[in-house]
């Protein structure tokens, strides 16, 4: 054998090396079962958006199982996620909360402070201004009595994004999501819209808006617009509004938020 072909061939036995760790770290499995070494972190995030999608299949599409349980076999797929290097910092994964069979499901961009301890979205200061929006337009976090629509509440990822992700405990400590990020993620929150099927999505903010709308545009320019969204899977309206954290620091944008809240409940009375 040559120099040259000596060469090509401890290249390409690199390459199968290299392919082989990376198909053990996007599957979770880390490791051989051999090893003692934790799991390997990459140094950058792969663009892994479209690789669990034909494994969640599996999840979403399973007539014998409703869809409460099907979300519920999706979260224990999920588990202890380290798809990505959020999962290495944040306390409790955020899956998700709401309406197995909601109309509408809102999406932000990700846990914050409080959401990374009780592992549910928009739980702190800007959640329970959510809240008060949702009452006021008929709708709810949770089943109440008298019924009102109940919807889905998720993000665009399910760990906290920080700053600083070497100390959780920091406040204002937060961080919007990478494309990156959001692009290993996103699978699982479209698993989860296949699953439920809402005829309406309401993204919150510019970074939930810009990554499902496909835009570079600023949420100033496309809030209030109604589009048509399709993945596989699932058709429906979508409406960007402005995230709740945005009306705290600047109460004048709640006007805009009432017109696209009076537009949405216009829709649902159709």
């Amino acid at each position: 054998m040559t120099n040259r072909e000596e060469l090509a061939a401890l290249t390409s036995a690199v390459r199968r090396t290299v392919a082989e760790k990376r198909s053990r770290y996007l599957s979770g499995k880390g490791t051989s079962p051999t090893s003692n070494k934790p799991p390997e972190r990459l140094t950058s995030l792969p663009p892994a958006a479209a690789a669990p999608t034909n494994v969640l299949d599996a999840f979403v599409d399973d007539p014998s199982l409703s869809k409460s349980d099907r979300l519920v076999r999706l979260q224990n797929h999920i588990g202890d996620c380290q798809r990505c290097p959020l999962g290495a910092s944040r306390i409790r994964l955020a899956f998700g909360v709401g309406n197995p069979d909601a109309k509408v499901v809102f999406i932000g961009e990700g846990p914050g402070y409080a959401e990374d301890r009780q592992g549910e979205p928009f739980v702190g200061p800007a959640g329970q201004l959510l809240d008060k929006i949702l009452t006021a337009t008929g709708l709810s976090r949770g089943p109440v009595n008298p019924p009102v629509n109940w919807v889905f509440i998720a993000n665009m990822v399910k760990c906290h994004p920080m700053i600083d992700p070497s100390d959780n405990t920091k406040r204002s400590n937060d961080r919007p999501p990478t494309p990156e990020e959001m692009d290993v993620c996103s699978p699982f929150l479209f698993a989860q819209l296949r699953i439920i099927q809402p005829l309406f999505l309401v993204t919150l903010g510019n970074t939930a808006g810009r990554a499902l709308l496909k835009t570079e545009e600023g949420i100033s320019k496309f809030r209030g617009r109604w589009v048509d969204f399709r993945i596989d899977g699932l058709t429906a309206r979508l409406l960007p509004t402005y995230h709740p954290a945005a009306l705290l620091r600047n109460p004048s944008l709640k006007k805009d938020v009432w017109e696209d809240m009076k537009s949405l409940r216009a829709e649902l009375d159709k």
